[in-house]
């Protein structure tokens, strides 16, 4: 079963539309709603002209040669390697439901490769998770949050791919050339594959298994503490016990010696 569902998975990657492929007129109409969905929620949710556009380019951007530029894709999908571009909605959810039958949780989809371990709540159905409108108001509205967690928008942008310093730094690089070229309307380039492995959704994960370690780690002391305290207790309750015996023992040995001696005489 396993084995026919890897099947199943690599026939889809293999029909999904080609990174280095050319776009027909229908697949350009598609890549457009990663761009005017991105362009909505910047404005909606105040974010500067051309960032949260670039971030889509940099999760799920195809090169696309005939018009010699890349474009976000929203039927990409990802699960712990490079990302596929599926050529439409019906082939994404279908390498989705493919993935999950293999027991696979860690998924990214959509223009802003939104994970779906990370963000189980993020949307209502999988089909709205591939919806480019939606995908980039969840994606704009975490941005925005990590703005007023971190204090500026190049540190929102580092976490929006990872915690590590270094590659944060090394993303949010990446993100702002991407941004200079779009605003500036140079021909952009960005990898066809998507590359971003989202160590800021398992950082997110790590601090709720560290908070859950630490409660545990308060109750294993709690429950420690208490039996030391039955403990002594009971070992109170021994000696209590022992040394009743102890005198019962001597007062039977006094009588039966007092008894001996007056059977003597």
């Amino acid at each position: 079963m396993r084995r026919t569902i890897a099947i199943a998975t690599m026939i889809i990657a293999i029909i999904g539309t080609k990174s280095g492929a050319a776009l027909e007129s229908a697949d350009r109409i598609a890549a457009a709603q990663c761009e005017t969905a991105a362009r909505k929620i910047e404005i909606a949710e105040a974010i500067p002209k051309g960032l949260l556009f670039a971030i889509s380019l940099k999760e799920s951007g195809r090169w696309d040669p005939v018009a010699r530029r890349s474009v976000a894709w929203p039927w990409t999908v990802s699960s712990g390697g490079p990302g596929v571009h599926h050529a439409t909605k019906e082939e994404a959810l279908a390498a989705v439901s493919a993935l999950r039958d293999e027991g696979r949780s860690n998924i990214d989809v959509g223009c802003f490769q939104i994970n779906l371990r990370y963000h189980p709540h993020a949307f209502r159905t999988l089909e709205d998770a591939f919806d480019p409108a939606t995908n980039a108001g969840y994606a704009g509205a975490f941005l925005r949050q990590l703005r007023e967690d971190h204090g500026s928008w190049p540190k929102a942008v580092a976490r929006y791919h990872t915690s590590e310093n270094a590659r944060g730094n090394q993303y949010r690089v990446a993100v702002y050339k991407l941004k200079s070229k779009v605003t500036n309307g140079k021909l952009v380039t960005t990898r066809s594959k998507s590359t971003i492995d989202w160590m800021e959704r398992r950082d997110i994960q790590r601090r709720k298994f560290s908070a859950a370690k630490k409660a545990r780690l308060a109750n294993l002391r709690n429950l420690h503490h208490t039996k030391v305290k039955q403990a002594k207790r009971l070992r109170a309750a021994f000696e209590e016990r022992r040394a009743k015996v102890i005198r019962e023992w001597e007062e039977m040995m006094r009588k039966r010696r007092g008894a001996g001696r007056r059977s003597r005489s």
